[in-house]
């Protein structure tokens, strides 16, 4: 998901982790690591099914702020991820120290970035010819 790498570890320690299936130990371990889903009271819960709050959740944390209007972030430091949605926009003067996702309702349409300094991988999905 979103170019996350398989870990073949945690960075957390979770009382249930021998439980997690063989098919999505690295995944998991990786989403945790990258800190988009995790557990609670030390475990991860991997034979539990997901609600869908807690996909929600997930979710919310892979995409981070989401943009869809021109913005001077005037320095902001997102701390997380950002996602750019639409076409025409203008990011200027952020600091993004997780992603910055460039999702597919860009389409063939632009975008620009603007004294944007960027801590993780840019991932394009849309934008451009």
């Amino acid at each position: 998901i979103m170019r996350v790498p398989p870990a073949a570890a945690s960075d957390t320690v979770f009382s249930d982790e021998a439980e997690i299936s063989d098919w999505a130990r690295g995944p998991l371990l990786g989403m945790a690591n990258a800190g988009y889903t995790g557990g609670w009271d030390g475990r991860i819960h991997p034979q539990t099914t997901l609600t869908r709050a807690q996909t929600a959740q997930a979710l919310c944390n892979v995409i981070g702020a989401l943009i869809d209007q021109s913005v001077d972030a005037d320095g902001k430091e997102y701390g997380g991820n950002v996602t750019i949605r639409r076409s025409g926009v203008t990011l200027s003067n952020a600091v993004i120290q997780g992603n910055l996702f460039i999702a597919d309702g860009v389409g063939d349409g632009d975008f620009t970035l603007d004294n944007v300094r960027i801590s993780g991988d840019l991932l394009m999905a849309g934008g451009g010819e």
